[in-house]
């Protein structure tokens, strides 16, 4: 009985009208997206009962080098999924060497994030000019999230394509796991346990290794994955290259835009007390309701450009553009209105209080911007023109490099705390100006796809 409720909730990304897919797929994530902020609450208070004040002064100086891990991962997952959908559903012998090799491309990378960080460690965090106060600390943890890095990356893979693949209740159970899950990684490890800066530093790994699980069950189940020939197993230097390729266009501005946030890391370090650096590590998950339409963009794009549906593209970005802008708008009044309660909540100093009221303020005026990188870019990428959205990190550079050099040092922590509202407003206007002039050629583009796909 549960199985066919779950067939007739399976979602067809080529067939049901697009406002049907958002309203089924990408709205649910988004109420679980909302959910993140109470389980972020959570996490923050058993930081501040086991830990202290010390973890939101390490995850805010390391937080702009475990978003570039994420990104490396998040793009290399991208690329596996836009070089591997088509053959999901029409050929899955073929999806399953497509797996073997993404695999393989996110083992390659693992392992040269893990060299460089085993070897250079200490020479990143002095180019940071991370305090003294809190070096050893910070190394430990940068160390633990990188070594486990490798079960954040392979439960991301799986997670897109168990999101792809099935249904609405698939859906949610496995974001719901992605969502709720840290706060009882964050528990055991932490609080029961009393791991301390290495138990932060693992949570997300903990809570990946529960979610890759559950997506590997089902998808043995759907038989989407089974037992691999030695055929399957052998390294295919081209696919892997190609995904390689197509993750590293991607990557790349995601490297402009984090050399440009830990320029302005380095030079926060240098020039702002310690109370203000506490301050950064404390932020609302929110930004996850955005990052869950990204995803509905990749599930829903990729497909229907190669089937040849303009029509059906045009509206579901005019949908998510309109939607994501709503939600900034939101966003936005969170960080004005709630920055002094929350950062009472968390520290007994007014000094930091007031510091992180006014750093959430002018951060979430970033969110007014932000809706056009997670909708236009993500279009961008799907549909192939990762070549143009690459520049949108060079703009957010810029703009890094305008606070880092001349805001910061001349008016001090709101330069800092700009940094994210001018990198994303300069990356916004200029993904907007791209896609008005690359849109002919995209849907042009997309309608010779439908008689190759006829044939």
């Amino acid at each position: 009985m549960a199985l066919n409720i779950y067939q007739r909730k399976k979602i067809d990304f080529l067939n049901d009208t697009p406002m049907k897919i958002f309203l089924s797929s990408v709205l649910p994530l988004m109420a679980v997206a909302v959910l993140s902020i109470f389980t972020q609450s959570l996490i923050n208070d058993i930081y501040t009962i086991d830990i202290g004040d010390i973890i939101f002064t390490v995850t805010g100086i390391v937080t702009t080098i475990t978003s570039l891990l994420t990104s490396l991962v998040s793009n290399v997952v991208s690329a596996s999924w836009i070089k591997s959908s088509l053959y999901v559903v029409s050929d899955k012998k073929r999806f399953r060497i497509y797996f073997v090799q993404s695999l393989y491309s996110l083992l390659a990378v693992y392992l040269l994030v893990t060299l460089i960080f085993v070897f250079f460690t200490n020479d990143i965090l002095t180019l940071l000019n991370v305090p003294k106060e809190v070096f050893y600390e910070t190394k430990q943890y940068i160390l633990c999230y990188v070594f486990s890095n490798i079960v954040l990356s392979l439960a991301s893979y799986m997670l897109i394509i168990a999101s792809g693949t099935g249904g609405i209740v698939r859906l949610l159970i496995c974001n719901t796991i992605s969502t709720c899950g840290p706060a009882l990684s964050t528990f055991i490890l932490i609080h029961c346990f009393k791991l301390g800066i290495i138990g932060a530093g693992l949570v997300n790994a903990t809570n990946a290794l529960l979610l890759m699980t559950f997506c590997l069950v089902v998808l043995i189940r759907d038989k989407l994955i089974t037992k691999p020939t030695k055929r399957e197993l052998f390294p295919k230097v081209k696919i892997i290259g190609s995904i390689l390729s197509y993750g590293s266009i991607l990557f790349i501005q995601c490297v402009f835009c984090t050399v440009g946030y830990l320029l302005v890391t380095s030079q926060a370090n240098k020039f702002l007390s310690l109370d203000y650096l506490s301050v950064l590590g404390l932020k609302l998950p929110i930004l996850a309701g955005m990052s869950s339409i990204a995803m509905g963009c990749q599930l829903f794009v990729t497909p229907n450009f190669a089937a040849g549906n303009s029509d059906r593209l045009k509206l579901f970005l005019f949908i998510s553009t309109i939607v994501c802008m709503i939600y900034g708008i939101f966003c936005f009044a969170c960080y004005a209105i709630f920055g002094k309660m929350y950062y009472a909540a968390h520290f007994q100093s007014e000094t930091i209080v007031k510091l992180g009221a006014e750093y959430w303020f002018y951060y979430g005026l970033g969110y007014l911007f932000i809706p056009l990188l997670f909708t236009i870019r993500f279009f961008l990428e799907a549909v192939g023109y990762g070549k143009v959205s690459l520049f949108a990190g060079v703009c957010e550079f810029l703009g890094n490099i305008f606070c880092a050099y001349v805001l910061i040092p001349r008016f001090g922590n709101i330069g800092c705390s700009l940094s994210y509202t001018i990198g994303w407003a300069l990356a916004s206007i200029y993904l907007f100006i791209s896609y008005m002039i690359c849109r002919k050629r995209i849907y042009a583009k997309c309608d010779k796809n439908k008689p190759l796909l006829n044939r």
